[in-house]
């Protein structure tokens, strides 16, 4: 429903296959066909994230973890970087230094 990293399935699936992942749908709501992907941690990843990585994720989740799949697909579809491409592009990394993200730096 938006905008996603371009190699996101085949690391969910790698990390789902050498069984660190459980990797789920469920459908959320009666009034749309689209299933909630659920990926859940059935043992811990061996991957160290620096302090960096780990403030910005915590910037991140505090940002948009309350929000709905629909608000963040709103936010998305409304800067340039999702604009400036057509349906199914690559979005250019250089792109995502051209959005409203106060905060997160």
């Amino acid at each position: 429903m938006g905008p996603a990293p371009t190699y996101f399935d085949a690391i969910a699936e790698e990390l789902h296959n050498e069984g660190y992942i459980k990797i789920s749908k469920e459908r959320k709501s009666a009034f749309h066909e689209n299933d909630t992907v659920i990926f859940k941690e059935i043992k811990p990843i061996p991957y160290e994230f620096s302090d960096n990585e780990l403030r910005m994720l915590d910037r991140v989740v505090e940002k948009y973890g309350p929000l709905t799949g629909r608000e963040l697909e709103n936010i998305s579809h409304s800067q340039a970087p999702y604009a400036a491409v057509s349906l199914n592009d690559v979005i250019p990394y250089e792109f995502s230094f051209y959005r409203d993200t106060p905060n997160l730096t």
